[in-house]
């Protein structure tokens, strides 16, 4: 939220949900939820996505993590999304942006410019292969 304490993100890898947590005066937190559409969000990684100087984070659902048993949505499609940090008012918004919905996450991924033209891309390996999302900005820089 940008008040100078630490605040956290997480992530149910086993249910649904991606929340983040408030450091407050005091050492008291205040636990706000950001995304709730989708199950075993198993890894999470901030990067600036979009270049803004602000901490955006990536995940997606891990595909088929524990089996039609372990997964409350287990034929839901394997998304990948990264979310956007903004400020309004002195609060952050979050705004998801789909990469992909039929690839996910598996327990770890890594973000970073794979081809080095100054903008992040994105690489997973799970149970549904190994992929390569490159990142690519249209003529108005989205």
């Amino acid at each position: 939220d940008g008040d100078g304490d630490q605040d956290v993100l997480s992530s149910a890898a086993h249910k649904v949900g991606i929340w983040w947590h408030e450091q407050l005066p005091g050492e008291q937190w205040k636990t706000h939820l950001i995304e709730d559409r989708f199950t075993q969000t198993h890894a999470l990684c901030l990067a600036d996505m979009n270049g803004d100087g602000l901490p955006d984070f990536v995940t997606g659902k891990r595909w088929w993590a524990h089996g039609p048993k372990g997964d409350i949505n287990p034929d839901h499609p394997a998304v990948l999304f990264w979310f956007e940090l903004r400020r309004e008012g002195g609060k952050p918004v979050w705004t998801p942006h789909e990469i992909d919905h039929d690839s996910g996450v598996g327990t770890q991924f890594e973000v970073a410019d794979v081809n080095q033209d100054g903008l992040l891309d994105v690489v997973t390996s799970n149970k549904k292969g190994v992929y390569y999302f490159r990142q690519v900005r249209n003529s108005t820089g989205k």
